[in-house]
């Protein structure tokens, strides 16, 4: 396993500790050496009023990454298919 970026995954640390507060967790897949992929996961009790919308997610996730090299590529909400499929 590749070691993660100290400040990428302070970042990623500080978006899962907001989304988990409405019970979503955050899958992260690094991409390149600027890029990300996000995975916004609903877990039983998760708050889908809570959930902002995905356009104003991308801003927060880019303002909290920030301090690093790295930016939101792609951003999938609970409800999204798979790109993969």
């Amino acid at each position: 396993m590749t070691a993660v970026d100290p400040a990428l995954q302070d970042a990623l640390n500080h978006l899962q500790r907001m989304l988990g507060e409405d019970d979503y967790r955050i899958q992260a897949t690094v991409v390149d050496d600027v890029s990300v992929d996000l995975r916004v996961i609903a877990r039983d009790a998760a708050c889908a009023e809570c959930l902002v919308p995905k356009d104003m997610m991308r801003g927060i996730a880019d303002e909290h990454l920030t301090a690093t090299r790295y930016r939101v590529r792609v951003l999938l909400y609970p409800d999204d298919p798979d790109p993969d499929d």
